[in-house]
């Protein structure tokens, strides 16, 4: 099967091994159009059919519980994501549902982006795979803190003393190698010829912040189109593969180089035909204060959701690995109404 192709629309949706590609893929978003092993021991993978019906929905569901029992059965995988364009008053049906994206623009009103995952049991040594209790109240308290956050159109004007910020050229990471590779080595990017491939996407938006001069902090906006199968392209852009060296941690770089990256989004994001901007966060204050005061929403609810207890819906157990561990993600995103909002307070 081939990324990113428009394929017939069809009214029932494939089985799993129809999707199911063995091939690595190591971009952020993963693979689009089929099912994939990505790095941290997943398989995942972007279903370009659009979930509009109630078959869709069970042939979603019985895809899902396919690619959970591949998941189960296999040594070299751990956790199953997988994710579909559903329509809202369809969600309520599926089962294993992590987090959900609202979608605006070029028909796509009334839907939204939906995770369904699977933990094996024992992936980061939890019982059912998933984090303890104790452990997912502490991140409800963090969201919840950064969520009393408002949006703060001078929080993405506001520079530290002696930060600055910009795009990334070949000429920069010729000038900086080493410090780039240590921006993006634990991201996958562990040479200067890598790290040159992905400030050379045409796909990617690479933003630095440099703290007296030096590079002090990176993100990444990776814009990737799916090709649905009612016709539609839909345009998504993930902020990614943000870092902050450590001896600049804790002065505002991180805040400048991801507010210097959302100022370029706001800009452009329609010539750029964008639909939503996300970002898959590590739950820590410091970066979902960030995100909160630039506008980004936290799609959070309650306990027990769609059979999966302990842990609340807006978030991704165990999803990422971050310096060797797994870490449990927050979904946060950007509409194209909020977008709109942002481009007007930056230019008043």
């Amino acid at each position: 099967m081939k990324m990113n192709t428009i394929r017939p629309r069809i009214a029932r949706l494939g089985t799993f091994n129809d999707y199911f590609v063995n091939e690595m893929i190591r971009t952020s978003q993963g693979p689009i159009g089929q099912i994939s092993p990505t790095p941290a021991e997943r398989l995942k993978g972007f279903i370009p059919e659009v979930v509009d019906s109630p078959e869709r929905t069970c042939d979603l569901d019985r895809l899902f519980f396919e690619g959970m029992r591949a998941v189960n059965d296999s040594e070299a995988y751990t956790r199953l994501s997988i994710r579909a364009v559903v329509r809202d008053d369809l969600i309520h049906e599926l089962r294993h549902v992590e987090a959900r994206i609202p979608l605006q623009g070029d028909g796509l009103s009334g839907f939204s982006i939906i995770y369904q995952g699977h933990n094996k049991s024992g992936r980061n040594g939890g019982g059912q795979g998933l984090p303890p209790r104790d452990k997912v109240m502490d991140y409800f308290d963090v969201i919840n803190k950064a969520k009393e956050k408002s949006f703060n159109p001078m929080a993405l004007r506001k520079r530290a003393e002696d930060v600055t910020t910009g795009r990334i050229t070949r000429e920069d990471v010729e000038a900086n190698p080493e410090s780039f590779v240590a921006l993006l080595g634990n991201h996958g990017y562990k040479t200067p010829e890598a790290v040159l491939r992905i400030v050379e996407n045409e796909a990617n938006i690479v933003v630095a912040a440099y703290k007296n001069g030096q590079p002090a902090g990176i993100t990444v906006g990776e814009v990737a189109t799916i090709n649905l199968d009612t016709g539609q392209a839909l345009r998504i852009l993930e902020i990614t593969d943000s870092t902050v060296l450590e001896q600049f941690q804790n002065n505002g770089v991180y805040s400048a180089v991801s507010s210097e990256l959302l100022r370029h989004i706001s800009e452009n994001h329609r010539a750029m035909g964008l639909n939503v901007v996300y970002a898959e966060t590590v739950i820590t204050a410091p970066t979902l204060n960030v995100a909160a005061t630039q506008g980004r929403h936290f799609d959070l609810s309650v306990f027990d959701v769609n059979g999966r207890t302990g842990v609340p819906f807006g978030m991704l157990p165990y999803h990422a690995k971050v310096d060797e561990n797994y870490e449990t993600l927050v979904v946060n995103y950007l509409t194209r109404q909020d977008l709109d909002v942002i481009r007007v307070a930056l230019r008043d």
